[in-house]
């Protein structure tokens, strides 16, 4: 029985500890995109939707902040900013930076 192992909770504790800054980034895109999504009067869908595929993304981005110069501690910074701004816009940001990459 898993409960009954005190290990198992050790590492599940050693895990989150571990993963806490990506964690937290994926809850904060989540929770913003759903607020934007409220403010803005979207629905139901809508809001559920835009909040997993934000929180997806910065779960992708958090994954790359060290191949960008970034620590692992700005997880939540890149969280927040890709629920704040949404799919689409980040989607047309990396597509313009894509875009200058492939022509340099």
């Amino acid at each position: 029985m898993p409960d009954k192992d005190p290990n198992l909770w050790a590492m599940l504790a050693a895990w989150l500890a571990h993963h806490s800054p990506t964690l937290y980034g994926f809850f904060l895109a989540v929770a913003v995109a759903i607020v934007r999504v409220i403010y803005g009067g979207g629905s139901v869908r809508q809001m559920t939707l835009e909040g997993a595929l934000c929180g997806l993304l910065s779960l992708t981005m958090t994954s790359g902040l060290e191949l960008i110069g970034l620590p692992l501690s700005a997880a939540a910074f890149a969280g927040g900013m890709v629920g704040f701004m949404g799919t689409e816009a980040v989607r047309e940001f990396a597509m313009k930076w894509l875009g200058k990459k492939v022509d340099d």
